[in-house]
């Protein structure tokens, strides 16, 4: 097993919030961790691959695209799975502003969340440990993100929260999207079921398919940059992934009834 770690030379006093260790694994099937009555919590997102995980008496599979959560003072076993292992990407904290956090937003016993892609907040958490000019500023950042984190997994695990379904989460990652150029196939690839079934799904909740409901969110793009920027419509139309200027400007025209030039002198 190979491991990208991150460590801490940190202040004798106790923190509310403090980092032990942070850092990627790339496991292979020997990979087994057994901390009994642990001192520390341990958050992870698996990147890739599977394992098996138990926290006191509650057992379950994690895999691609999965979270778990093993709270300090329980029993915690885990291990990758031998002809799939993890590959993951984690952080060991400990600190009474933790458990706090946990006992506000009600999750104490959620220690597996399926599905929900927050890889970007993981590999942030790993980017400020990792560039912190102290350990105080790595704590500080740390705890920020790890509160992040917990605000997404409660608005995600809440009985309220519509994205619990295929298509609510489908719609949740398509109102993410920060960089237009992802094909729809990859946004599909990213959800580990079949097209069809996302299509079927997201249509019978929304009305609408979500490749058509992408190309709302593009034209809104539009709309903004052509509004509020100096961008050229080939720089816009790149940008939203139109490889074709002018394909980008006949898709405007028709869901608008003008064209992107004529649009932006209007505004």
């Amino acid at each position: 097993m190979n491991e990208d770690l991150i460590t801490f030379v940190q202040n004798e006093k106790q923190n509310p919030f403090d980092i032990q260790l942070c850092g990627i694994s790339y496991c292979d099937g020997t990979y087994m961790i057994n901390r009994q009555n642990s001192w520390l919590w341990c958050m992870e997102y698996v990147i890739e691959g599977k394992g098996y995980v138990t926290v006191d008496d509650v057992s379950f599979t994690a895999e691609k695209g999965d979270i778990y959560i093993l709270p300090a003072g329980r029993n915690q076993y885990y291990y990758s799975d031998t002809e799939n292992p993890w590959t993951k990407i984690w952080f060991n904290i400990t600190g009474d502003l933790i458990e706090k956090i946990i006992e506000s937003y009600k999750l104490n016993n959620v220690f597996h969340v399926k599905g929900l892609d927050l890889l970007y907040l993981f590999e942030e958490f790993l980017e400020n440990s990792k560039n912190a000019i102290s350990y105080e500023e790595a704590i500080k950042f740390g705890s920020q993100t790890f509160l992040k984190i917990i605000q997404e997994i409660y608005d995600y695990t809440s009985y309220e929260n519509p994205i619990k379904n295929i298509a609510g989460i489908f719609k949740n990652k398509i109102d993410r999207i920060t960089d237009f150029n992802i094909s729809f196939d990859s946004l599909i690839d990213e959800m580990y079921c079949t097209k069809s079934h996302i299509i079927r799904e997201f249509k019978k909740e929304y009305q609408i398919t979500p490749y058509n409901y992408l190309l709302k969110k593009k034209l809104a793009a539009a709309k903004i940059m052509l509004e509020s920027t100096g961008l050229s419509i080939t720089e816009i139309s790149y940008l939203l992934g139109f490889n074709d200027c002018h394909y980008f400007s006949n898709f405007f025209k028709k869901r608008t009834g003008i064209s992107p030039v004529n649009y932006r002198k209007k505004s």
